[in-house]
């Protein structure tokens, strides 16, 4: 009979002891998997964050594009109200055309001012480059070799040598004048009386 009853106190014993251990593995294991969701949430909040502040830092560059955009916006609308405005393109409102953006903005206003005249162009020598046809632009725009030199910041003689690969690529004889042809191309009148047609 005390075998028995000491027989069931280890019993006893043993089943608290699991019952003490397997408590014990449990708040473990719930402490564990509470820091694991508190780093996860913490990490998620982090996370939403960051997003948030990309989100309102694409706002901002967002506003500001299309602040930039109505300006440009206006400015077209301004030149096309006033079509005199062409003599107004002079040395000074294009001098910066070589910093960043700024090239694209005078491309789309001298669209503006004299539609079609890239396509045209194009269309009778589709070798131009950039410069090139950048050059074709500033001469439209009645500039000078020394201010064509100034804004493309190269030496004048570089300045003739891209005039004489224009020439070329236009066909143009030596009785034609560049500018004269540019002119036609570009829709204005020419000062001379029988201009060699484009």
């Amino acid at each position: 009979m005390e075998a028995q009853v000491h027989a069931r106190r280890q019993t006893i014993w043993i089943i608290t002891l699991l019952a003490l251990l397997l408590t014990a593995i449990l708040i473990i294991i719930i402490s564990r998997l509470r820091r694991n969701y508190q780093l996860r949430r913490r990490l998620a909040i982090e996370r939403i964050d960051a997003l948030e502040n990309d989100r309102d830092s694409l706002s901002e560059d967002l506003q500001a594009e299309r602040s930039q955009l109505q300006r440009i916006q206006g400015q077209i609308e301004e030149i096309k109200n006033d079509r005199r405005q062409r003599s107004a393109i002079t040395a000074d409102s294009i001098l910066n055309i070589k910093g960043s953006g700024s090239l694209q903005a005078f491309e789309l206003r001298f669209d503006v001012l004299y539609p079609g005249f890239t396509e045209r162009i194009r269309q009778r020598a589709s070798t131009l480059s950039k410069r090139e046809m950048l050059l074709c632009m500033l001469l439209v725009l009645n500039q000078s070799t020394a201010q064509i030199s100034e804004i493309m910041t190269i030496e004048p003689r570089s300045i003739n040598i891209m005039r004489y690969r224009v020439r070329k690529k236009l066909n143009l004889s030596g009785d034609q004048s560049l500018e004269e042809v540019l002119h036609l191309v570009a829709g204005e009148p020419t000062d001379n009386p029988n201009p060699t047609q484009p």
